[in-house]
């Protein structure tokens, strides 16, 4: 089972993971697709439609993700892998824009949430002018 595989070399080795020649063009058609899937959680956002504006957002982030792993040169076949490649990024990184780690691991999505739509609703708003 995908969600008992807790460091990255298991993820390579039941091939969930894999290593492939780094592609900044992929890694840039990824940022445009996570752009465009965030610009449509605004738009969502906005209609009231709060289930679909989370799920663009989430294809927003995972096509963001995909941009990482295309630039490290790595292909997924499991989400929850991408999150083990990431982890060490996140740990650094996340408390500057949700608070902490452990909010998000824990499940306090409610700064998450506001975190993600309200930049999603503004980059539509500006895609918009």
């Amino acid at each position: 089972m995908v969600n008992h595989l807790t460091r990255l070399d298991d993820c390579y080795e039941r091939g969930l993971l894999r290593k492939v020649a780094a592609s900044n063009d992929k890694a840039m058609q990824s940022l445009a697709q996570a752009r465009e899937w965030v610009i449509e959680a605004g738009y969502d956002c906005d209609a009231g439609s709060l289930r679909s504006a989370l799920m663009a957002a989430y294809m927003g982030y995972f096509h963001a993700a995909r941009a990482v792993l295309f630039r490290d040169g790595v292909r997924e076949k499991s989400h929850y892998c991408i999150g083990v490649h990431l982890e060490p990024i996140m740990k650094r990184d996340c408390w500057r824009t949700f608070g902490s780690y452990n909010s998000i691991i824990s499940g306090d999505y409610s700064r998450v949430i506001s975190t993600v739509l309200m930049p999603a609703r503004l980059l539509r708003k500006s895609a918009n002018q």
